[in-house]
């Protein structure tokens, strides 16, 4: 318009609005630059938020996957315990039957000799 009301916030004759027209263009101004400013806040701090977020499930993630670890290692160790034990039970009893072939065989050398 002729008095600077349209064209995108301001016309070719800013320089003969009125001071009311003036004081209502600035307050426009004003009110879309805080709009703006709170819209920007507000996207900043969705992205934060979101940010933390996405660390956190990555933590956790980080956590539950060392956790797992842990508890394999923990199984691994306990069943290299577990196997080592049958091997050593095994070897005392194979010794066992060799003492127990000795014997034997000492007793029949007795009785061989009487």
């Amino acid at each position: 318009t002729m008095y600077g009301g349209g064209g995108g916030g301001g016309g070719l004759y800013q320089g003969t609005e009125s001071a009311e027209e003036g004081r209502r263009r600035s307050e426009r101004e004003r009110v879309e630059a805080e709009r703006w400013s709170r819209i920007e806040r507000e996207d900043e701090e969705k992205e934060t938020r979101e940010e933390r977020r996405r660390e956190e499930a990555e933590r956790r993630e980080r956590a539950s996957r060392s956790a797992a670890k842990k508890q394999q290692k923990q199984q691994q160790q306990q069943q290299a315990a577990e196997e080592a034990e049958e091997r050593e039970r095994k070897k005392e009893a194979a010794r066992k039957k060799e003492r127990k072939w000795e014997r034997l065989e000492e007793r029949w050398v007795e009785l061989e000799a009487t």
